[in-house]
């Protein structure tokens, strides 16, 4: 294949070569374009194993792989590399080091399940399996906490037992789909499916009933609610939703171009709002029932450039390497500037306006990504969590504080199943 076209137009067009390398020999794609200015070249140097593609913008990201094809390391645009380790004969994945050092590792048993997670912080998450079943008999967080599953002689989940011990029973057909769900209080709810194995009816614990109807394609047709109030769907030849009409007598109409996408939209009060597309499916002009235009600009990578409201203001967008959002201006001149650390998480964001000044909001985060600080020119703002991830406390203190002045502390306590229980404040508990 050497171009293909997609449905809106867009035709994208690809070379080839032949290369002989030590694990194989095979034609492969050494270039790629597309109509809309999107370009890459792919260098492939079978010797040591690895690939390096580069775009128009000169932007190169790397894989290399060992001889049983399996990824060892990944270099992105920004330099950054992430490592793999695989065992030799199971080839499985043992480890991986992320783009900021952080090391994961994986235990698995002798069927090859995956048993044990650790991350970065040492933190541990396990898995035992059903040895008939090869499904998940037991898995422990982080904090310790575990939830059992039980099976039937068919391998359909029986049971689920939370960590409080709280036990939701499932029940089936002879099909294997799920009939009756009995949750922890005894309340039953009650499932019918059709032929196809689509949900016809739904009874719940109140004994409230919704019905779901379809069409010979499968196609749902109509949903009747508890209290008899059916919504009705209708479709074109090509099976696209075109119109939904509600149980008062209200319709929504939606037209799709000829690639299924959305161009027209009619509210039940008869307003219209129209969508103009590009080749490639993105909206480039939005059109309100008053006529009002919003324009949407973007480059050859499909990043969003500018956008244009229906007040004629536009706002404008600038990426990094990684196409992360890094400056955002308004219509005023004002900036906002975004920093990042190596795992994508926003760790800076900059306020600036058009006559100067600048206000720095510091984002501080751990090695699992979460958010430990936030620092403001007036405050600094410290979380804790729990192995489970499940926020403890939120400790406020401002900069200008007296010495030994008490910072404002917010504390939140779970039960084992991580429902939140309570949460604590210098006025009381809630």
């Amino acid at each position: 294949m050497t171009m293909h076209r997609e449905p809106g137009g867009e035709r994208y067009y690809y070379t080839w070569a032949w290369f002989e390398g030590p694990d194989d020999a095979a034609w492969r794609v050494t270039g790629h374009h597309t109509d809309s200015g999107e370009q890459y070249r792919l260098d492939w140097n079978l010797a040591e194993r690895s690939l390096c593609v580069t775009d128009s913008l000169g932007r190169t990201r790397c894989h290399w792989w060992d001889a049983q094809g399996l990824v060892t390391a990944y270099r992105d645009e920004a330099g950054q590399m992430t490592t793999f380790r695989w065992s030799d004969e199971e080839r499985l994945l043992l480890g991986m080091t992320d783009a900021q050092g952080g090391k994961w590792r994986y235990v698995y048993d002798r069927l090859g399940h995956l048993t044990e997670t650790h991350d970065p912080l040492g933190r541990v998450e396990q898995t035992q399996w059903h040895p008939v079943w090869h499904q998940p008999e037991t898995e422990v967080d982080a904090a310790g906490a575990a939830w059992r599953y039980e099976y039937d002689e068919r391998g359909n989940l029986q049971a689920v037992i939370d960590p409080l011990h709280q036990r939701t029973v499932y029940g089936y057909d002879r099909h294997g789909q799920v009939v009756r769900i009995t949750d922890a209080r005894g309340g039953d709810k009650y499932l019918q499916w059709n032929e196809d194995g689509q949900l016809m009816r739904h009874t719940d614990c109140s004994g409230s009933q919704t019905a779901w109807f379809y069409d010979e394609r499968t196609r749902l047709e109509r949903v009747t609610d508890a209290e008899s109030n059916s919504t009705r769907y209708s479709y074109d030849g090509n099976g696209h939703l075109t119109e939904v009409m509600f149980a008062d007598g209200r319709t929504e109409r939606y037209q799709p171009d000829a690639a299924g996408r959305l161009v027209k939209y009619t509210s039940p009060a008869g307003q219209i709002t129209r969508w103009q597309r590009d080749g490639q499916g993105r909206v480039r002009r939005q059109t309100d029932a008053t006529g009002r235009r919003t324009a949407y600009e973007y480059d050859a990578y499909g990043r969003l450039t500018t956008l244009t409201n229906e007040n004629g203001e536009s706002y404008r967008f600038r990426y990094d390497v990684l196409d992360r959002v890094t400056e955002q201006t308004d219509p005023g001149g004002s900036r906002r500037v975004y920093g990042y650390n190596a795992l994508n998480a926003v760790t800076a964001v900059i306020y600036g306006g058009e006559r100067g000044g600048e206000i720095r909001h510091g984002l501080e985060r751990d090695a699992a990504g979460r958010l430990t600080a936030k620092i403001t020119p007036e405050t600094r703002t410290k979380y804790r969590y729990d192995a489970a991830d499940r926020l403890l406390e939120i400790r406020r203190r401002r900069h200008d504080a007296a010495e030994g002045g008490e910072p404002e502390v917010i504390r939140f306590s779970y039960d084992s199943a991580g429902n939140l229980l309570s949460e604590e404040t210098a006025q009381g508990v809630l």
